[in-house]
């Protein structure tokens, strides 16, 4: 199995490994809004993952899916739904994607996404999302209709 900047893609998958139902539009195996689909590849609730670098390379970046055990100005922790828990350094540089009050509008017990580019505890968080209350179009696609054709 392998990881790009967009996904992760497994040789042969069918060999190996059982066929899993869909979760159905209404289900969110993140415990936020259905529909939106930010947990990780695969559905993983926390891993690393490979990217591509700006500027050439790669660099390995965590990712984590679950629960806000507690926040405040300066740290974020989650707890995903298999138990692991980590905390997280919020910084100036830490992207926050949530309500108009920004960290504000993220409370205990909201499920979050956190990307950090480092690993263990206190790694800085590089982007927190609020996914309990998701700043996009829930469904498919988002935005405006498709214009009917003439």
């Amino acid at each position: 199995m392998f990881a790009t900047g967009t996904g992760m893609a497994a040789p042969d998958a069918r060999a190996s490994a059982p066929a899993q139902p869909n979760p159905s539009p209404s289900e969110s195996p993140t415990g936020g809004a259905p529909g939106h689909m930010m947990e990780g590849p695969l559905g993983a609730v926390h891993g690393e993952l490979v990217v591509p670098k700006r500027g050439g390379g790669y660099q390995t970046v965590t990712t984590q899916t679950g629960k806000v055990s507690s926040i405040n100005k300066g740290f974020i922790a989650v707890t995903s739904t298999d138990g692991f828990a980590r905390t997280y350094k919020i910084d100036d540089s830490t992207r926050i994607c949530a309500g108009r009050k920004g960290l504000s509008d993220i409370s205990t017990g909201d499920t979050v996404l956190v990307i950090s580019p480092s690993k263990g505890n206190n790694a800085p968080a590089a982007l927190i999302v609020n996914l309990s209350r998701p700043q996009w179009s829930v469904g498919h696609g988002g935005g405006a209709p498709a214009p009917t054709p003439s």
